[in-house]
């Protein structure tokens, strides 16, 4: 059927349910935007129309229409197909179903220059908002190998940018998606207040990262925020040829470690010829091509310095390519071949796959001239991208790809988007990853319309409680009968020295530091290993008793506090660090590891020219759990340069409320290892294991990220003393300028309360004695280099920088030796606890709330916080002035490119003064209120924050809430963590 001019007439006559489905779609966007023609339809699909499919192919123009169009599909029961690449898939696609085309979805709907983020429309395609950049003079990063010509399609899909050598993370911060209801889910902080910052992390657990690498099975993704980046100073390029791919790739390896340059890539002969349009003859074997982009001071140091480094690794400069290619970084590479094939692997293991690829094109009588094949580096190069172009006609994909990949991803290779069999072929080596999409999509897309087989079937298990006769219904009611059962199981599994039902052990987990009122658990157990805690889970269930997790004790705001009792398990024998992979720049450790062992462990492990490794720590007591601290979505001082705990984040094992495993990242995947990337094969299912808190299963091992350590480090202090709001504008203005130029390795901006209290802490006396001497936002800046030559001009580009916005250097020698020796470089200094915890031991208790915000909005929300201050905090002497309530606000690392910021509220309190309690939980409240008002999500869910945050997320909080009944339908995780739950008061 037609519903074009031509068939009107017809369709008016026909009553059939298809003829009712096609005239509800016209109606919701018009007749001219509706097709059944086989011919039109034919022309989404790479082979024609399907056999046997009846489809209507809808051109939506607005959110509203595409919410509207999956009702009726809901109402309908009739599939809905997406194409996410450039032809649908035909997989699946059989019977009566819509398919979306986005077409007029095309509106770039901002360009935020300030923050370096563009806001865009399903089908706005690369030309398009490249023509708005180049206005603005703003890029985006390109991808290797584009599917398709929408760049919204291409970054949630995870196609590999070209900038992936230093940022290596999705480009995508929030989104809009349709849910198969028809709701819309605004992602991230968007779910808030679209006026704040554009967040790609939830209000609770980091769920909307589901939708990466998802191919729209849990809902369709219309809108969303990407990345941008300035157009630099100088933008150049180097090329240097090989002789063989081992050579090649021993380069590729090591000299992206140096972080000198910014892309890393790698191509033979054959895709150069394709690239660049010269004749093979003129080419070399194998080329390098080297990125370079920021001022030109610091370019021509690193180009100079590479140069060096590179033709000791065998490489021989190709001149002649340094032009063209360094054009070509910019521009949008598309897939060369439509028999195409790309995937993850350690650089160790690229000739081994490169040689199974030479096998199979031997097999179907082919030249290996026919393989194009390009490499890209990946985050340092913990491993590389390779994909081949297969230059020849009349081969047959599925008889060739399919064979192909089968046999890589056997042996090791990554597919991260795998389609079709391969898709059943991956899922099905990853235990309990299938029934973990299944049950996610059973929330979501309950009746399985979206993309339906992609991924997952309706025929597919869902998670399940444990086996048995245990009851989920009703509130925990724990008596002393099932503690004394319960701790006599326990004992068998663990020991009876590691179960404990003794008060005086019980007291300790019973509380923290800050306001949250305790609680204590009836028992505490202290498993040693994964299988342990998996027996402890099941006894739990057993008997309906609550677990709740803890690590190395040092906690914020009751989220390791037992509200409802139970079980405390208590993580700290599994200390084990199980692996450091100098190959993958990787460490893999568990719970109850601590932050500064492993440091100083990393730090023994060098890599690629004697650099030592490092774990990113963040501003803490040395003594915690790095784990923890990645896991509750901490953020370290250095996010400005590598983001936040989930991006740092490669792997993690998980104990499921049922006892099960789930194993996250690439590692999950049999033969493949860790690699460094933070995802796995499909949907990203990590994210809702971020900033949970435990009420989704408890992490039993970590992989983390390590980086080389510089050499070479500086620390410049600074001081504004002018009046706010001016002041205030000056710092976070220079705070842009200094993340958006890539200059610095570390950024903090404190206020005079915290250096007043560590200085007081060092020296003695009262906080107060030093109030005279402080800055009013102090902005301390660590720079790093490959050696002292790199860090003196990336120090005197800040210097630029500070004399632009009229910031003071300060020298803290003039104070003294010990001022000196206080503010240091030391990362494991920089940790509060390693050198004494003077900011945690004033006044017994020290309390922070942080958020993200829009680095521009700190003044503004600065000035809103003094107003607290003044009413709930200050005390009524007339000669006290804010500064001495040694409270203020303060940025702690914005994420690169300061695209989104942090906002930080710190305070001093007594908890053995009644008044200073009241205070305290008087500022907390008032506090959090206005955050929320004005958009800002907390950086973890602190004092009951989701009391107050959740309700206001509305369809966020509606699918964590079904969601967490789904995989703990017992509410037996950490209950009351999240305010979810039916019995929640």
């Amino acid at each position: 059927m037609d519903l074009k001019a031509g068939a009107r007439e017809g369709c008016a006559r026909d009553r059939s349910p298809e003829a009712d489905l096609g005239r509800s779609l016209a109606d919701v966007v018009g007749e001219s935007f509706v097709t059944s023609d086989p011919e039109d339809l034919g022309r989404y699909f790479d082979r024609g129309l399907p056999q046997g499919a009846k489809l209507f192919a809808v051109k939506p123009s607005e959110n509203r229409q595409v919410q509207e169009i999956l009702r009726i599909a809901s109402r309908s029961g009739v599939a809905v197909h997406t194409a996410t690449d450039r032809y649908a898939r035909t997989a699946h696609v059989e019977g009566v179903g819509i398919l979306v085309d986005f077409s007029r979805m095309k509106a770039i709907e901002k360009i935020d220059k300030r923050n370096l983020l563009a806001h865009v429309q399903r089908g706005v395609t690369f030309a398009q908002l490249q023509e708005a950049l180049d206005g603005e003079n703003l890029k985006i990063a390109t991808p290797l190998a584009a599917t398709s010509d929408s760049v919204l399609c291409n970054y949630v899909n995870r196609s590999p940018l070209k900038k992936a050598t230093l940022y290596p993370e999705v480009h995508v911060y929030t989104m809009q998606v349709v849910l198969a209801d028809g709701r819309l889910h605004r992602t991230g902080s968007h779910a808030l207040n679209e006026e704040g910052a554009d967040l790609r992390e939830d209000g609770g657990p980091s769920l909307s990262r589901w939708y990466f690498g998802s191919d729209d099975i849990f809902g369709i993704v219309t809108r969303a925020t990407i990345w941008l980046y300035p157009k630099a100073e100088c933008r150049d390029a180097l090329v240097f040829g090989f002789d063989s791919l081992p050579d090649l790739v021993r380069a590729l390896r090591n000299l992206p470690r140096t972080e000198l340059g910014w892309e890393y890539l790698g191509a033979d002969k054959r895709f150069l010829s394709h690239l660049v349009g010269a004749e093979g003859r003129d080419l070399p074997n194998w080329a390098m091509i080297v990125g370079f982009d920021g001022r030109e001071k610091l370019v021509a140091y690193q180009r100079e310095r590479l140069a060096g480094l590179a033709r000791a690794m065998g490489g021989h400069p190709v001149e002649g390519l340094r032009a063209p290619l360094r054009d070509l970084l910019d521009e949008v590479w598309y897939q060369a071949s439509p028999l195409h094939t790309g995937f993850y692997g350690t650089s160790a293991r690229v000739p081994e796959f490169d040689a199974v690829v030479q096998q199979h094109l031997q097999k179907a009588g082919l030249s290996p001239d026919a393989a194009g094949r390009c490499l890209l580096a990946i985050d340092r190069s913990r491993c590389l991208y390779v994909q081949y172009d297969f230059f020849c006609d009349g081969l047959p994909a599925a008889g060739f790809l399919g064979p192909l990949e089968k046999d890589l991803c056997g042996r090791g290779a990554l597919f991260d988007r795998p389609q079709g069999e391969l898709a059943d072929f991956v899922l099905d080596r990853v235990p309990n990853l299938r029934a973990h999409i299944r049950t996610v999509k059973s929330v979501l897309d309950p009746q399985g319309i979206l993309n339906p087989g992609r991924y997952v079937r309706r025929q597919d298990p869902c998670h399940a409680p444990p086996a048995g006769e245990v009851s989920v219904e009703g509130p925990v009611d724990i008596q002393e009968s099932d503690v004394r059962s319960v701790e006599q199981l326990l004992r068998e599994v663990v020991g009876k020295e590691w179960v404990s039902s003794n008060p005086a052990d019980l007291s300790a987990y019973g509380r923290d530091f800050t306001i949250f009122s305790g609680e204590r658990p009836n028992l505490v157990v202290l498993p040693a290993t994964t299988e342990e805690v998996q027996k402890v889970m099941g006894i739990a269930y057993e008997h309906r008793m609550p677990v709740v997790p803890l690590t190395t004790g040092f906690n914020h705001g009751g989220l390791t506090i037992p509200r409802k009792g139970g079980i405390l398990v208590d993580l700290k024998r599994m200390n084990r660090l199980v692996e450091i992979d100098e190959e993958t720049l990787t460490a893999t450790f568990e719970p109850g590891v601590r932050m500064r062992s492993l440091y100083f462990e990393c730090n023994k492990v060098r890599t690629f020219a004697g650099l030592r490794l490092k774990p990113i720590l963040p501003l803490t007591l040395a003594s915690i759990s790095l784990l923890s601290n990645y896991v509750s979505r901490g953020g370290p001082g250095s996010a400005v340069k590598y983001g936040g705990g989930p991006d740092l984040t490669v792997a993690m094992t998980w104990v499921l409320p049922n006892g099960e495993i789930l194993r996250t990242g690439p590692s999950s995947v049999p033969e493949v290892g860790n690699l460094g990337l933070t995802w796995g094969p499909g949907p990203d299912m990590a994210g809702m294991f971020f900033n949970a808190d435990g009420a989704f299963g408890i992490c039993t091992q970590i992989t983390v990220k390590l980086y080389p350590e510089m050499p070479s480090e500086k620390m410049i202090h600074t001081a504004v003393f002018q009046e706010d709001p001016a002041a205030c504008e000056a710092v976070c203005n220079t705070i842009y300028d200094l993340a958006q130029q890539n200059l610095v390795e570390f950024l903090y901006k404190s206020h005079p309360g915290v250096g007043c209290v560590t200085i007081a802490g060092a020296v003695g006396g009262s906080p107060q004695d030093y109030l005279a001497m402080a800055s009013r936002h102090p902005l301390a800046v660590i720079v790093t280099g490959f050696d002292e030559d790199e860090t003196e001009i990336r120090a005197g580009l800040v210097r630029e920088i500070l004399e632009r916005h009229q910031v003071l250097e300060v020298d803290p020698s003039l104070f003294g030796p010990m001022f000196a020796e206080l503010i240091t470089t030391d990362p494991t200094k920089m940790s509060v606890g390693v050198k004494g915890n003077f900011v945690g031991a004033y006044r017994g208790a020290f309390q922070w709330q942080a958020g993200y915000v829009r680095v521009e909005q700190v003044p503004e929300i600065n000035e809103a916080y003094k107003k607290l201050v003044r009413k709930y905090w200050k005390t009524s002497d007339a000669k006290a002035t804010i500064e001495a309530s040694l409270t203020g606000t303060d940025i702690q690392g914005p994420l690169p490119y300061a695209r989104v910021g942090t906002v930080e509220f710190d305070y001093w309190w007594d908890q053995g003064n009644p008044e200073s309690v009241k205070r305290a939980a008087a500022m907390i409240r008032k506090t959090t209120e206005m955050m929320f008002s004005r958009g800002i999500l907390p950086i973890r869910n602190m004092f009951g924050f989701g009391e107050m945050l959740l309700p206001r997320l509305e369809v966020y909080a509606d699918i964590l809430k079904k969601v967490r009944a789904a995989f703990d339908p017992a509410n037996l995780m950490h209950p009351d963590v999240l305010p979810v739950t039916e019995d929640y008061v």
